[in-house]
């Protein structure tokens, strides 16, 4: 089944329930969303750890001024 016949199959699923579980399904839609963005971060942490000094220095002078260049929003 591909990923938009499963999307509209849960959407004929939740068509019957009670707004109180649809929004238990989109809970959960989210936590794995969340999961899935922790894990990638979790690589992403596991990667970097295993880089060698040469590697570091190498993306430490690429991203050199990246926080000025591009201000976060929110700060």
């Amino acid at each position: 089944m591909s990923k938009s016949e499963l999307q509209n199959e849960i959407v004929k699923a939740t068509e019957e329930l009670p707004e109180s579980l649809v929004k238990e399904i989109l809970d959960f839609a989210e936590f794995l969303i969340n999961k899935q963005a922790k894990l990638s971060n979790e690589q992403i942490r596991l990667e970097l750890d295993g880089l060698s000094q040469s590697e570091i220095s190498h993306l430490e002078e690429e991203f050199t001024g990246y926080k000025l260049a591009y201000p976060k929003i929110n700060d």
